[in-house]
């Protein structure tokens, strides 16, 4: 996030905004609070009323959208390419079979558990950008995987 980025629907580099941050969000005026998410997300977090904490024996996780679909985002401005470049390199070094490591997208998980136990189940949680704001660092916090 410190190279230039310019795009057609925001004028000049992103980086000259006033935050110096992100192009969406202006201090002088915006505020930021937490996601709404219903009690039933965090229905296997172990600080969120889960009374017994599963066992953390996956070592990182990230679910995410790659946007790797043919002519999807044949420029690469997804996540300015950070989840596509992990991901071929996660496949590409076995990642899982090798360290325990799970990374893709709903399909590749290809794991009876849901998103909320998968996030409980893990040590630390991948935080990467989207193509915006998100609430994935809260979600790893409130399941204590380390973001």
């Amino acid at each position: 996030y410190s190279l230039p980025l310019y795009h057609s629907i925001h004028p000049g580099n992103w980086l000259n905004h006033t935050s110096q941050a992100h192009p969406c969000f202006d201090p002088e005026k915006d505020l930021v609070i937490p996601a709404f998410k219903q009690p039933s997300h965090y229905r296997n977090s172990p600080y969120m009323g889960m009374p017994e904490p599963v066992p953390r024996t996956i070592f990182a996780f990230f679910q995410g959208d790659m946007r790797m679909e043919p002519g999807r985002d044949p420029a690469c401005r997804y996540s300015r390419c950070i989840r596509q470049r992990m991901y071929n390199l996660s496949k590409e070094h076995l990642w899982r079979e090798k360290y325990d490591i799970w990374y893709g997208d709903r399909k590749d998980m290809n794991s009876s558990f849901d998103y909320s136990e998968m996030l409980a189940r893990s040590t630390f949680c991948f935080v990467l950008p989207g193509d915006g704001w998100s609430p994935r660092l809260e979600d790893a916090v409130l399941h204590g995987c380390i973001p």
